[in-house]
């Protein structure tokens, strides 16, 4: 792999990067250098399976386009982390055109003991979402064969897919209508939904009713 760096007139010059890690000499210089590397690597392993680099809002804009254009189904698996919650609004306005919506949260046993959590999930629920749970002790190991870290991603009709990872500095965001992707997280949307449980479910009511008994 060769970088094109600038000379000291200014003229572009082709080096091998391990003729550039080789000269560097200074041991926090030297370990700084191999974090990069390493990051690096991984970025280009989310480029090569579809991640564009994407900020945040430029996402978020990504995933709105993407719902507006929704005419009668959206499945999404995500986690309870806080940024979600940008999306329920939209998703009220879906709902209300008569989307079905179907959301798999990926939590720990231990965050279902916070009732800021239990609120949370009860909220979509009646707002008339599909509410399921997915212990992320229970999450399939095939599931990382397609999804990077926590799975966070959305179908769209059966033909659009959204999907995010987080890396170290950047955050990149992937969309695609490819008919072969769209399969892939279709059985992956099906892998994780058969190891979930329905919030309303007999088994996770009587779950959150014995910890709402416990001293938290």
């Amino acid at each position: 792999m060769k970088l094109q760096i600038a000379s000291r007139n200014n003229k572009p010059v082709n080096r091998d990067i391990k003729q550039i890690m080789a000269d560097i000499h200074d041991p926090e210089c030297q370990l700084k250098s191999r974090e990069l590397l390493k990051d690096f690597k991984r970025h280009l392993e989310l480029l090569r399976r579809g991640y564009l680099l994407l900020n945040a809002a430029e996402f978020r804009g990504e995933v709105t386009k993407a719902l507006q254009q929704t005419t009668h189904s959206l499945k999404t698996v995500g986690s309870l982390e806080p940024e979600n919650e940008f999306y329920f609004t939209d998703e009220l306005a879906a709902l209300a055109s008569g989307i079905a919506i179907t959301r798999i949260f990926v939590a720990s046993r231990q965050q279902l003991l916070n009732r800021a959590v239990q609120a949370k999930l009860c909220k979509h629920h009646q707002a008339g979402v599909k509410v399921l749970i997915c212990y992320a002790e229970d999450l399939p190991e095939r599931v990382s064969e397609i999804a990077v870290s926590l799975p966070h991603f959305a179908i769209y009709n059966e033909s659009l897919i959204t999907d995010h990872a987080t890396g170290s500095s950047h955050y990149f965001g992937k969309r695609t209508a490819s008919a072969v992707e769209v399969k892939k997280y279709a059985q992956v949307f099906e892998l994780i939904k058969a190891h979930a449980h329905p919030f309303a479910s007999e088994r996770i009511q009587t779950q959150l009713q014995l910890i709402n008994t416990l001293p938290i």
